[in-house]
């Protein structure tokens, strides 16, 4: 589950890349130095929300097993959970 999420991550921002090449050259305009900015920036994007929501999740399942008392597991799932979020925006 793990390792689809971050390839499906890679797989959009790819297809999305290369979309948008595609449709500027068909329409015979080059790709502005700004364009390509906002584009590795998107891929950096989509593989850092990848690689978070890919720790967070590794996370969860090595430490859980290790914990018997619900409320530890409860305070680590509610704050992991949201960090995890807040960090990949």
């Amino acid at each position: 589950m793990v390792a689809l999420t971050l390839f499906i991550n890679l797989l959009t921002a790819y297809k999305a890349g290369r979309d948008s090449r595609v449709l500027l050259s068909a329409a015979g305009v080059q790709m502005s130095k700004e364009q390509r900015q906002r584009e590795k920036s998107f891929i950096k994007q989509s593989f850092f929300q990848g690689a978070a929501i890919f720790a967070g999740q590794v996370t969860y399942y090595v430490t859980a097993p290790f914990l018997t008392d619900y409320s530890v597991m409860l305070f680590l799932d509610a704050s992991l959970w949201a960090f995890m979020h807040a960090f990949e925006g």
